[in-house]
């Protein structure tokens, strides 16, 4: 279910062995991919998991429990990561390697967790170019990339909008180092496409208007307006303009199952 504005999440039953066996399995793979020598990172809710390690117990006990792991890695490593799956013993979906592997693969642990790799780009609600980008932090993505692949959503969930009020409780904004959410990178993109400026606006707005359990509103509240009025801001390119004509009477995004 979908948050209400000002309405507080509510305990469920603690989900600490399903999280952390999840979290243990994508080390894993992780680190078999190192040994093979491909670049390979977590994105999603479990990279926000290990990003805010501080919130881990607040994911436990207020987050649905994660039901899979996604990764991403470079199209020229994809081999390697394949290979670094079968020596653990997962068993690839041939099916979908044939009719999408170009963008995906999906392997099955012994206990039927699935992990999903993602190669090069999310093709989610908004296309997001990672090629270049995978290498900034370890073992997730950066704080800058998790929140641009949670905030695509068009429709956010109850554990997107979890996820994101705890990366942007725990992550600055600006630009001091790849532990912040870098303002330039999503002020910029957000100028230079309409498409990722109404979705990030409209989700920012969304953000404003729930309450989140045990979070501090204070760095919070003063990160959503940073952030608000930085897109607002920033010179718009002449394919925003033109774009911002047609406006929402021409879908903006991907529908993703």
């Amino acid at each position: 279910p979908e948050l209400c504005p000002h309405r507080r999440l509510t305990s469920m039953p603690d989900h600490h062995a399903r999280n952390s066996t999840l979290a243990e399995r994508a080390l894993q793979v992780l680190a078999a991919a190192e040994e093979q020598g491909a670049t390979l990172r977590i994105l999603g809710g479990l990279g926000v998991y290990f990003q805010c390690a501080e919130f881990q117990g607040l994911f436990d006990r207020y987050r649905e429990p994660f039901s899979d792991i996604d990764l991403i890695c470079l199209a020229a490593d994809i081999r390697r990561v394949e290979a670094a799956c079968a020596a653990l013993g997962y068993e690839q979906n041939t099916n979908w390697k044939m009719h999408f592997g170009y963008q995906r693969r999906i392997f099955y642990t012994p206990e039927e967790i699935t992990i999903e790799v993602y190669i090069d780009k999310l093709y989610l609600c908004q296309e997001i170019d990672l090629r270049y980008r995978l290498r900034i932090d370890y073992p997730s993505l950066s704080p800058t990339d998790l929140f641009l692949s949670r905030i695509q959503r068009v429709r956010l969930t109850a554990k997107d909008l979890l996820d994101l009020g705890v990366l942007l409780t725990t992550k600055d904004v600006g630009t001091t180092g790849p532990d912040t959410i870098d303002l330039g990178y999503v002020t910029v993109l957000a100028a230079a496409s309409w498409p990722w400026w109404k979705t990030i606006h409209d989700n920012l707005a969304r953000l404003r208007s729930v309450s989140l359990p045990s979070l501090d509103p204070e760095p919070l509240c003063s990160r959503l307006s940073r952030l608000s009025e930085a897109i607002e801001r920033e010179p718009k390119s002449l394919r925003w303009k033109l774009r911002a004509l047609v406006g929402p009477r021409l879908r903006w995004y991907a529908e993703v199952e």
